[in-house]
């Protein structure tokens, strides 16, 4: 398993040099992706593990190396509410306001409900 990074490379990575991201970015996208692959399996593990990367990529400045947790408990924190996220819209369906009526409810009817 690689070496934690060093506070001095996290900060260059919060603050946006390229040379800390590519090290932040080195360090945990291979276990990232295969994360992806055994949690999102509906998902491109490509694509999903991508739009992480740039997630985590976002929100490190908000990663505080003197807090109570380790950068790697921080990252796959983020990771879990990230997959977490993408399949529960995922899971939902989008239907124009006119179709509605169309959609089948997969909640039991007011007479199956009255009949219980």
């Amino acid at each position: 398993m690689p070496v934690e990074l060093t506070v001095d490379i996290v900060s260059r990575a919060q603050a946006g040099e390229p040379a800390g991201q590519d090290a932040f970015l080195r360090r945990y996208a291979p276990v990232l992706h295969a994360l992806v692959r055994r949690t999102a399996p509906e998902q491109d593990p490509d694509d999903a593990t991508q739009a992480l990367l740039e997630k985590l990529l976002e929100v490190l400045p908000r990663f505080s190396p003197g807090g109570p947790a380790s950068l790697t408990t921080w990252v796959f924190t983020v990771a879990h509410r990230f997959v977490l996220d993408h399949r529960k819209k995922a899971a939902l369906r989008v239907v124009p306001l006119d179709e509605a009526n169309a959609v089948p409810d997969a909640q039991p009817g007011a007479d199956a409900s009255a009949r219980r």
